[in-house]
């Protein structure tokens, strides 16, 4: 099958990771890999380890179980054994069905064991009562929708150069921060010595959130890499790669440039070795091979002319994964096995499982896994964190959609279930790769001709009728794939569109799979509960909402788009349009939407309380006076009121800011919704899985959430399928204690009286 790739720069999108996907096979060597697994043989949980937590009551503060959605109802307490809510309501009520429930299983204990036996199974039904306190508030464990889980896992030991720190915007970060951070990293080489072929690699920079060069965006060239580390003719210093904070492009100095050259001039074929390998060896000798046909027509004659000219054409910018090939596979094989190798992943993995747990986060969907991500995280699953996981399989062709499986049906909760396949339509708005109507009012107007070819972005697809799948003559249809996925697999599609005219090409696609639906014989309903999404949907107006609701699509939103990137957004990439269409959220809503808020992470941090919190209030934090408000709070741990004058200049489109209980129910259950898991999470509803957050805040009535309601303390405890997986206090994943926060817990004697044997 043909490679789809295109000359653009998808700098800022963590979709489609092109990365992640290559390098997993360089830590993990599976057999036939390209064999797709049908998730409906995949081995069940076993419900006798994943439900065996006590019997529990929890009652006091507020309790929010956000029942069908609905946010603002609070109730006395919640009941659960097994790992599942039993009750929920009234205290009083909740107490009888625990005793009950407890009750039926001390009937069901076998008698003939022993009375030893029999003792302890009855003391492991001993019910806890945990009561909060009136500050308190207990909500479903928060979910993000949108995640790449692997492919930042993979490059866990590159040095970042992230514009963002503990969800907070870097007040100081320009190309000085860069160059300090590089200078610091270099530092830690301390044990061995830095010469022009130890390679320094990086990722995480993102140029966007640095300060504007006049009506342009920073921009990261040759020139302006090699002053990063002081580089000069005469000293070219060390060979520099830094990822963007995407994947999608390499930036390279021209150290990096002239090494990748000479790698591949000097390239023969490597003779496969005797012996043991890696399984970074055995990638590396399977990929560099087509790596080198993809490079050899930038190696011309060989000469030094035709070396200047590679360096001077790409100009310290390699695009995609076949470029970035280039340079990655020209690394020495034992300077590139001390970044990229099984260990760290499983540490960065657990990392991010472990980051997720403290900020009350039990569940994350995936937005692009393979089979092979999905066999990885499999084999890892008891090692790892308790978090959820879920997703979607991401193709990027029709030949790939032919061959998938047909939507496996399930009513069993597995990890790594899969519930979407994944489409993306365009680049990303940041990385002006987003399709558009119009040119991006910051796109360099030189040279013309690549103003002409990429100043509206891209798309990934075509929108002809016409296939030939024998000729593989047009592979990219987007009609016709989304058709295929929908009608002919039965899979519900998230499809990535960021650019107004990707959104309606979208919007499109999925009007012909609708029309096509019914005249197989679907029903409305049919459609409707099949849930389908558009990924960021960033540019939106009240014709394509109101297309959306007639079509039954639903927005997951890039919520950091407009608090993080706002600025860029408002002052020189869409300027008025950003101000009118950028994440229509609230009329999302009022058009009947069940919206979500993602991070996408890596290109924005997890934390789903920041996510709530950017929604409510939608300040643009680049902004350099709400920047001196992040650096005051970052120092004092605490923020002044903002002024009014300077809060209303800085919010971008103040009638879209969402309500506390709209951000709640969007953060779990839409959330859950749109990633078809809420038959098990996403509300404290009976039958569900026992999942939950403690909060010493309530965000549905927090006065003053900016800054403040993303802060990681404020997550007490966090609970799956029962069983306190995180506590505050002790700092503990999977803490057994049970009272450890300052909350009031006891054993229930009242309401466990024992069950007489006979």
């Amino acid at each position: 099958m043909k490679t789809h790739t295109h000359d653009h720069a998808c700098t800022h999108c963590g979709c489609n990771d092109p990365f992640g996907k290559s390098l997993l096979n360089a830590i993990v060597v599976e057999t036939d890999i390209n064999v797709e697994v049908s998730l409906q043989t995949l081995p069940l949980p076993n419900q006798a380890d994943k439900n065996s937590s006590k019997p529990l009551i929890i009652s006091g503060g507020t309790i929010r179980p956000v029942t069908q959605g609905d946010a603002d109802k609070i109730v006395e307490a919640i009941g659960a054994i097994g790992g599942n809510i039993i009750a929920v309501g009234t205290l009083q009520h909740v107490k009888t069905a625990v005793e009950l429930a407890v009750n039926q299983k001390k009937q069901q204990i076998d008698k003939t064991q022993s009375q030893q036996v029999q003792q302890e199974r009855i003391n492991e039904l001993t019910i806890t009562h945990q009561k909060l306190t009136s500050d308190q508030t207990l909500l479903p464990g928060l979910i993000d929708p949108h995640v790449h889980t692997c492919g930042d896992a993979l490059i866990s030991k590159f040095t970042s150069f992230s514009g963002i720190d503990n969800q907070m915007m870097r007040p100081d970060y320009d190309l000085a921060y860069i160059k300090d951070t590089l200078t610091e990293a270099i530092a830690k080489y301390k044990d061995k010595e830095i010469t022009n072929n130890t390679w320094v690699l990086g990722k995480d920079i993102d140029p966007s959130f640095m300060p504007f060069d006049g009506d342009l965006l920073t921009t990261l060239d040759l020139a302006t890499l090699d002053g990063l580390n002081g580089a000069t003719k005469e000293d070219p210093k060390y060979p520099l790669a830094i990822l963007s904070a995407s994947a999608h492009t390499l930036y390279i100095n021209t150290r990096a440039s002239e090494a990748t050259w000479d790698f591949w001039a000097e390239y023969a074929k490597e003779e496969q070795s005797a012996g043991e390998k890696t399984p970074l060896l055995l990638w590396l000798e399977k990929t560099r091979p087509t790596t080198y046909q993809s490079f050899k027509n930038e190696l011309g004659d060989k000469s030094k002319a035709a070396k200047m000219a590679f360096i001077d054409k790409y100009n310290g910018q390699l695009q995609e994964m076949e470029q970035i090939l280039w340079a990655l596979c020209a690394i020495p094989d034992d300077q590139l096995a001390l970044y990229i190798n099984q260990k760290s992943v499983i540490e960065s993995l657990d990392a991010l499982l472990t980051n997720a747990l403290k900020k009350g986060m039990t569940f994350l969907y995936d937005a692009a896994l393979t089979n092979e991500q999905i066999r990885f995280l499999q084999k890892y699953e008891t090692a790892l964190p308790p978090v959820r996981i879920g997703g979607a399989l991401e193709y990027a062709d029709l030949n790939g959609i032919q061959q998938a499986i047909d939507c496996p049906k399930t009513s069993e909760y597995q990890y790594t279930f899969t519930g979407n396949i994944k489409l993306v339509a365009d680049g990303s708005n940041q990385g002006l790769t987003g399709y558009q109507y119009q040119s991006y009012d910051c796109y360099p107007p030189t040279p013309a001709d690549a103003y002409i070819k990429n100043s509206k972005g891209i798309f990934n697809f075509n929108m002809k009728m016409d296939t030939f799948p024998a000729e593989n003559t047009n592979n990219l249809s987007f009609p016709v794939m989304v058709n295929t996925a929908i009608n002919l697999k039965g899979w519900p599609l998230m499809i990535h569109a960021n650019g107004d005219n990707a959104i309606d090409n979208t919007i499109e696609v999925y009007k012909t799979a609708y029309n096509t639906a019914i005249d197989i014989g679907y029903t409305p309903l049919d459609w409707a509960n099949m849930r389908h999404r558009i990924e960021h949907c960033s540019l939106l107006d009240i014709y394509r909402i109101e297309d959306m609701k007639t079509l039954s699509l639903h927005p997951s939103f890039l919520i950091g788009h407009v608090g993080y990137w706002g600025h860029a957004f408002e002052q020189i990439i869409f300027k008025e349009q950003a101000r009118k269409s950028l994440d229509l959220c609230q009329s999302s809503i009022k058009s009947g939407a069940k919206i979500t808020l993602h991070s996408d992470f890596p290109v924005s941090p997890i934390g789903t309380l920041r996510l709530m919190e950017q929604s409510m209030t939608r300040i643009t934090e680049a902004s350099p006076a709400i920047k001196n408000y992040t650096k005051s709070f970052i120092e004092n741990n605490e923020v002044g009121p903002i002024s009014s004058p300077v809060r209303d200049l800085n919010t971008l489109n103040a009638a879209e800011r969402l309500t506390g209980s709209q951000a709640l129910a969007a953060a779990t259950y839409n959330a859950a919704w749109q990633c078809h898991a809420d038959a098990w999470v996403g509300s404290l509803e009976i039958g569900k899985f026992a999942d939950f957050v403690i909060l010493k805040i309530d965000p549905v009535t927090m006065k003053d959430p900016f800054l403040r309601m993303r802060h990681t303390d404020n997550v007490l405890e966090t609970w799956i399928g029962g069983e306190k997986v995180y506590s505050l206090k002790t700092n503990k994943i999977k803490d057994d204690d049970k009272s450890d926060v300052g909350i009031n817990v006891e054993v229930d004697v009242e309401i466990n009286s024992p069950v007489c044997s006979s």
